[in-house]
């Protein structure tokens, strides 16, 4: 079955979303951020991760409007089944206001096992930024076990995860991390936290989840787009600016 992306839209920010590729474009501003971000999974440490799509997508995505802006900016997809193991994704769009260049997308992941058994499984998550629509010269870090962050000279993206924690994590120059996420081998990251760059760099993240019969486990996490400091403080200038001219025309 052909699911077309979903896009949530949100003042500024544009976000489109396929249920066999993950993330796709994150627009601010009109200007694309975002090449791809998407999930793997593995339910024991000698099988290898597959795409989080080869669990089976149940029904179809839902989009809705949580705050009465023009355009849909939530959004709930659903991969296995309700009655026994699923994995249900779930992004929330707030942008900023035209000309910010600030927006922020939280994302809960949730593990429901509904069987009589335990499930454990290792869960990644693979992001690849081209910030200011460029794939080259941004540099990247893992600024501590939850924060990773990314930045050019004009815009940074960084993440923050909630909870919990990742076990493991990796950045790369693209696409080293994708074809060890995509070979059919059972691998772990290898914990290089940078930084690198400026190049067209990549992180990824590695959680070891135990998901209890009838129960739920969650992972939350923020991202968030704002200008680089200079270019706030170059904004910020523009905005004095004009004040000043304004005041001086009376």
């Amino acid at each position: 079955m052909i699911v077309p992306p979903v896009p949530l839209d949100d003042l500024n920010s544009h976000v489109e979303f396929s249920p066999y590729s993950g993330l796709t474009a994150w627009t601010v501003d009109t200007v694309s951020q975002l090449k791809q971000q998407w999930f793997y999974y593995r339910l024991s440490d000698t099988t290898p991760e597959l795409p989080l799509s080869a669990l089976g997508l149940y029904g179809q995505p839902k989009p809705s409007d949580a705050n009465f802006n023009p355009g849909d900016d939530t959004l709930n997809v659903m991969y296995g089944q309700p009655t026994g193991f699923s994995i249900t994704l779930t992004y929330v769009l707030n942008g900023g206001l035209g000309g910010s260049h600030k927006s922020d997308l939280q994302e809960t992941i949730s593990f429901n096992n509904r069987t009589g058994q335990p499930v454990h499984l290792q869960f990644f998550q693979y992001c690849d930024f081209d910030l200011d629509g460029t794939p080259g010269g941004d540099t990247v870090a893992i600024l501590n076990s939850n924060t990773v962050r990314q930045s050019d000279a004009h815009v940074m993206v960084a993440e923050t995860v909630v909870t919990p924690a990742p076990k493991h994590a990796e950045l790369g120059v693209y696409n080293s991390t994708y074809l060890k996420l995509d070979d059919r081998n059972p691998d772990t990251l290898n914990d290089f936290a940078g930084p690198i760059g400026p190049d067209d760099v990549t992180w990824a993240f590695q959680w070891d989840v135990t998901v209890p019969a009838g129960g739920t486990v969650q992972i939350s996490k923020d991202k968030n787009i704002t200008p680089e400091p200079a270019t706030l403080a170059l904004m910020a200038g523009g905005l004095v600016m004009a004040a000043t001219l304004r005041r001086r025309r009376r």
